[in-house]
């Protein structure tokens, strides 16, 4: 919702997204992640969410 409503209503571009939880950089090997910073490297621009890194006390 906050992408469709707050970022892609606004622009008119082509946008490469790619999805960076902890278990999709775990299913690639941490590909998915390399892959992200050449896309921001060749467009120079990037835009990522916020990520909460898990630890003991959000686990529990």
């Amino acid at each position: 919702m906050i992408l469709d409503k707050l970022l892609l209503s606004h622009l008119d571009v082509s946008l490469e997204y790619y999805d960076l939880h902890l278990k999709k950089r775990d299913e690639t090997n941490d590909r998915i992640t390399v892959d992200a910073s050449n896309a921001i490297m060749k467009h120079g621009a990037g835009v990522k969410c916020a990520t909460i890194t898990p630890n003991e006390e959000r686990v529990r």
